[in-house]
């Protein structure tokens, strides 16, 4: 709208409004603006769309790479565990008349078979976690009394334990409650899979212990969960290496590890049995105090 003064000789005498209708121009400039606001939509959703396919066809190449990768460490584990095993039994038929041997090639049988066991568990842990990858490993389920399974593994780490000098307990239930606890921790879950992973959990508390040290097993129902906790007094883990103890390969104390035996692999192994049954795993952990694993499991599958 425009404005202008009528004067008459440099009196103002009166005001002339000149008004123009922009409906038009206001509907136009809307429209153009829906018109951009929706251009800029689908070409974004076009951009999305392109990036996504192209990003999908670079993978091609990485995942075809991944899986024959992942194929291979399963095919050669394979394939390794039977020469393993005809090694061993060779080692322990030659071991059957070592007393005939000269001391230096008892020891050398000694240190052979011990090597020749390392290599047969970390192929064995290869397997496991290169069928794990590809999804291949189903699980048995069936029911399971929980604190049967624990006493199980413990009696079967006891010699381990008592060559390393420490004392494994089980602490099942208050006195006199045994069987109603026994009712209620039981699971519906993979048999074998679950007396594995406690095997790696009292295994990795017997080795990273100290001399008259010991190892403690607790297992109590807790609602729809069973929860078992692996009490150690050891050596304990550094805080900077807890957010890596389930990685593979990783060693918290990389000289001792190897001394010990260890592959790099059970924690890796225990926690995918814990998240293929759908329960959790916490670890804590003081250098010089001890460390206690804590998993929970649901009770039904």
């Amino acid at each position: 709208m425009t404005i202008t003064t009528i004067r008459h000789l440099g009196d103002g005498l009166e005001y002339l409004y000149v008004g123009r209708n922009t409906t038009e121009d206001t509907k136009l400039l809307s429209r153009m603006r829906t018109i951009l606001i929706s251009l800029c939509g689908g070409l974004m959703l076009v951009a999305g769309f392109l990036g996504y396919l192209f990003a999908g066809r670079a993978m091609i190449p990485i995942t075809r790479a991944f899986k024959k990768l992942r194929e291979f460490t399963a095919d050669a584990s394979h394939e390794l565990r039977a020469p393993l095993t005809v090694m061993k039994a060779s080692v322990e038929v030659v071991q059957e008349h070592e007393d005939l041997l000269p001391p230096f090639h008892r020891e050398a049988l000694r240190t052979a078979k011990a090597e020749v066991g390392r290599m047969a568990e970390l192929v064995d842990h290869l397997l496991t976690l290169a069928r794990s990858d590809a999804g291949m490993i189903e699980l048995q389920r069936e029911k399971v009394d929980a604190v049967q399974l624990v006493q199980e593994s413990t009696r079967t780490m006891r010699a381990a334990a008592s060559m390393n000098g420490v004392s494994v307990q089980v602490h099942d239930a208050p006195a006199g409650n045994a069987e109603a606890l026994t009712a209620e921790a039981s699971l519906i879950a993979d048999r074998k899979r679950i007396k594995q992973l406690m095997i790696i959990l009292i295994d990795n508390a017997i080795k990273y212990n100290v001399p008259g040290g010991t190892v403690e097993l607790n297992v109590r129902a807790d609602g729809n969960l069973v929860a078992i906790a692996v009490k150690d007094s050891g050596i304990g883990i550094a805080a900077e290496d807890l957010p890596n103890i389930f990685d593979r390969f990783y060693r918290a104390d990389k000289s001792r590890d190897r001394s010990q035996g260890g592959t790099g692999l059970g924690l890796s192994i225990a926690q995918w049995i814990v998240s293929a049954h759908g329960g959790s795993m916490t670890v804590e952990s003081e250098l010089g105090v001890g460390s206690t694993f804590t998993v929970q499991l649901p009770t039904s599958a």
